[in-house]
């Protein structure tokens, strides 16, 4: 858990420490009035920030009570375009729209993906599985105080073709082999090596 931890009469930005194991903290300061701050993702605490003053000598700060932030169930299901037929190994990802929190979740079996514990708040949920395009792309959704069930992402498999040419010497004869090729497109990167032949190929 980190704790910031501001001099009380500076304008200017303070220091940052972390508990250990046990809970404890730890830092040196000079004499002054201070708060902390405790900070975790997905918890709360009381008080919210405490004030102390350093004058000499060390100074034992009372201690926070930390609570996790209660966490909903967030799940759907991933179909193909006839709507009853399952996608499964799709990966879900709910990202915070505020917070630097993801959650992660794949299809099983019957399309279905779940995500346990989720904190209240906006997000956003994307799927993700190569060769396969998805309606709606994502979806912008808000957990607040109760589980939540999204609308089912529609999937497409994508058409694979074959993509392949030549590279030769500026003769525009003499064929080059060993070279490497990049194609990137919006689903990622394809690499291949051209032949002895000067031939490159990407396959799907």
């Amino acid at each position: 858990m980190e704790l910031k931890i501001l001099r009380q009469d500076s304008p200017y930005g303070g220091v940052s420490t972390w508990t250990e194991f046990d809970g404890s903290w730890v830092t040196g300061l000079p004499d002054g009035d201070y708060t902390v701050t405790p900070e975790l993702v997905c918890w709360t605490f009381t008080p919210e920030s405490r004030n102390f003053s350093v004058a000499g000598g060390p100074v034992v700060v009372d201690d926070f009570v930390g609570e996790p932030l209660p966490g909903y169930l967030v799940d759907g299901y991933i179909y193909q375009s006839d709507g009853s037929t399952p996608v499964p190994d799709v990966q879900v990802t709910l990202s915070h729209n505020e917070l630097d929190l993801w959650y992660y979740a794949s299809t099983d079996l019957k399309g279905y993906w779940s995500v346990p514990d989720v904190i209240d708040g906006g997000y956003t949920a994307e799927p993700q599985l190569y060769g396969w395009q998805f309606e709606p792309p994502l979806q912008n959704v808000t957990v607040a105080g109760a589980n939540l069930r999204l609308d089912p992402f529609i999937a497409a498999e994508l058409s694979q073709y074959i993509v392949d040419g030549y590279v030769y010497l500026d003769d525009g004869v003499t064929p080059l082999g060993d070279i490497s090729v990049q194609l990137s497109g919006d689903i990622g990167w394809y690499f291949a090596t051209t032949n002895s032949s000067g031939r490159y190929i990407f396959m799907d």
